[in-house]
């Protein structure tokens, strides 16, 4: 009675070993993160979900990587193959098997015909699969809208244009975003999001068939 006693606490040892391991080593991730990215924003938040999922371990390393759809894209399958793209371009930059590579990309879409929403969207590229992760989305105002539409400006430019903002770089800091919800919500916190939700798919390959 007792050696069986001893023998399912044993085994009951030996499986805590073993989850623990797997728990570290899904912890430490990969030892390289690219960012297909210099702009110091993404980059920021970039480094914030490292923290958040893997510790301090994996080295980032940003290059820039171009995301060969237009300056300004329009809708979110433009958006989507933008941070696709992106993320492709960083991990050839990469050149390492053990490394995950990270493509961002805001955009506007349109839900009726009157009006243009914000949203990033993030892929996190294995070097054969990208998970992809969606922001919060927000309503552009009229005026910065018609800019965008009439002009052809990119959103920062159309901020600027409608005199919403006086910041050239808005599209580097806090961006628009922070500016309509009185810096409630910034550029950093909604890029998070999006990688946070391309992480799902990286945390439970299990359930997605990427």
């Amino acid at each position: 009675m007792r050696s069986s006693r001893w023998g399912l606490l044993l085994g009951s040892a030996a499986a805590l070993s073993l989850l623990v391991a797997v728990r570290r080593r899904r912890r430490r991730g990969p030892r390289l993160v690219g960012v297909g990215s210099t702009n110091p924003c993404k980059v920021l938040a970039v480094q914030e979900m490292v923290r958040l999922y893997f510790g301090r371990s994996p080295r980032i390393e940003a290059v820039k990587a171009p995301s060969g759809v237009p300056e300004q894209p329009l809708g979110l399958a433009v958006i989507a193959k933008g941070a696709k793209n992106r993320a492709e371009a960083a991990y050839m930059a990469l050149a390492q098997k053990d490394a995950l590579a990270i493509g961002i990309e805001s955009g506007l879409f349109t839900v009726d015909s009157d009006e243009l929403y914000d949203v990033c969207i993030a892929s996190i590229y294995d070097g054969t699969r990208h998970a992809l992760g969606l922001s919060c989305a927000f309503a552009i105002p009229t005026d910065a809208r018609k800019a965008v539409l009439e002009k052809g400006m990119d959103l920062s430019q159309a901020a600027n244009d409608a005199g919403l903002v006086d910041d050239p770089l808005l599209g580097q800091r806090d961006g628009l975003i922070a500016i309509l919800t009185n810096s409630r919500v910034t550029r950093k916190q909604y890029t998070l999001q999006a990688l946070q939700m391309a992480m799902t798919a990286i945390e439970h390959p299990q359930w997605y068939h990427l």
